[in-house]
């Protein structure tokens, strides 16, 4: 695998690179800011870009957008240090494929970066950030299109959530790629989604995890 990082912290930025390295993939360019990022981007094509969501000057979530654009192929994985559940929504609208707390250990940050370059999305939000308002109560749009899913439906949800792809939802639940994706997209139209992103993000957003 093929990877940029971005961060503007040199030692936590060194140690994460070195730790890819030594897991056998290829950290192919670092960089300190958002332009750097996005031109490293440009100069390597890699399967993953890692970027910090904060610098000094610029915005990750700017550098991100500009990444989807140009290179399309790279997936981007958002790092943060901060607690605001705000930021997956920002994330999810910049095109990243996950978003990760630069406060687990460096396995658990791999881990993402591995699952992101596989397809996944990656939204590491349990136990992490601090419980979100809540405006949709029992009754609310959101639970009530939860309610309709049929009992496979939740389970193909929970998945999507957890950032699991078409592959790994048909193994899990043993059935055909097609099937999988078949239940995804009614859940997508029910949900009134436009991307699995969106959905995941709803569940989420709208505390509705427990209720899978």
């Amino acid at each position: 695998m093929r990877i940029v990082l971005c961060d503007d912290h040199a030692m936590w930025l060194e140690a994460l690179a070195t730790a890819l390295a030594a897991r056998g993939h290829s950290v192919v360019a670092t960089a300190m800011s958002p332009a750097e990022a996005v031109d490293a981007v440009a100069d390597t094509d890699p399967d993953v870009c890692a970027l910090d969501v904060n610098f000094p000057e610029g915005n990750g979530l700017d550098a991100a957008e500009m990444i989807r654009r140009s290179s399309p192929r790279t997936r981007v994985l958002m790092l943060t240090g901060a607690s605001q559940p705000a930021l997956v929504s920002a994330a999810l609208r910049a095109g990243a494929s996950g978003l990760t707390r630069k406060d687990q250990s460096v396995d658990a940050i791999m881990h993402a970066v591995e699952r992101v370059a596989a397809g996944a999305t990656v939204f590491e939000t349990q136990g992490k950030w601090p419980e979100p308002r809540r405006p949709w109560g029992p009754g609310s749009e959101a639970a009530r299109a939860v309610a309709g899913l049929t009992t496979r439906e939740r389970d193909v949800l929970r998945c999507l959530v957890d950032g699991r792809t078409t592959g790994e939802i048909a193994r899990e639940l043993g059935v055909t790629k097609n099937t999988a994706r078949t239940h995804v997209q009614n859940i997508l139209i029910k949900l009134g989604a436009h991307s699995r992103l969106q959905a995941a993000s709803q569940i989420v957003h709208a505390g509705l995890v427990d209720q899978l």
